[in-house]
């Protein structure tokens, strides 16, 4: 499992979504991105590689419409853990995805075997039980406060999330910390979309912001 973290700012005009690297192998961390581009839309992967790898490779680059691809996505993957239930043991609930539309800016979660809409700011995979926690890293515990009315400033966001992974990183040994591999964050705006990589510098302060460098690499 990885922890996929989203949210929207600047009154819901931004879409951001960060996830970590890690991919455990047979008791071997190996680093990945989870993150699958087919046409228009990013697709957002946390769970079993091995099952939502199979789903990606089946997904064309020529599909148009989000609610169908969500469905289609939802469809296949219930059917490959059923398979894989007949001789392995897995859990119940082993592949959540977050379906991007990098022209359109619509988004669609599928969590436990259901589709739905995003909210403001969740965490799909693992992490999902500490939503509320995390939440609170962003808004300081203030009250009435409303991240999605807050306008992106990378200097705030950014020691935010490397803090939110940091602390989620030690609550569960699948997620993976910043400083290991580092975590993939895209930004969604007005049809345009940025890919960046938060990576460590060589420093021992783990979450000390000023001790990641963020570069793009991309859409």
């Amino acid at each position: 499992m990885t922890a996929i973290l989203y949210f929207y700012t600047d009154d819901g005009k931004r879409l951001t979504v960060i996830a970590d690297r890690q991919v455990t192998h047979d008791y071997e961390l190996r680093e990945k991105g989870k993150c699958f581009l087919r046409g228009k839309f990013y697709i957002f992967c946390s769970g079993s590689e091995d099952i939502y790898n199979q789903v990606m490779s089946e997904v064309t680059p020529t599909r148009k419409n989000i609610g169908n691809l969500a469905i289609f996505i939802n469809k296949r993957c219930i059917e490959i853990i059923n398979i894989a239930r007949t001789s392995l043991s897995i859990p119940e609930d082993v592949c959540s995805f977050l379906i991007v539309d990098g022209q359109g800016g619509k988004a669609r979660l599928i969590k436990r075997n259901t589709i739905s809409e995003t909210q403001d700011f969740g965490i799909i995979g693992s992490g999902e039980s500490y939503e509320q926690e995390m939440y609170g890293i962003f808004s300081s515990n203030r009250p009435g406060f409303q991240l999605r009315t807050r306008s992106w400033q990378p200097e705030i966001f950014l020691k935010k999330i490397v803090e939110v992974f940091d602390r989620l990183s030690f609550k569960q040994s699948s997620i993976g910390h910043p400083a290991l591999f580092g975590l993939d964050l895209f930004l969604f705006e007005s049809g345009t979309v940025e890919s960046q990589r938060i990576r460590r510098k060589d420093s021992l302060k783990l979450n000390d912001i000023s001790n990641y460098e963020v570069k793009s690499y991309g859409a």
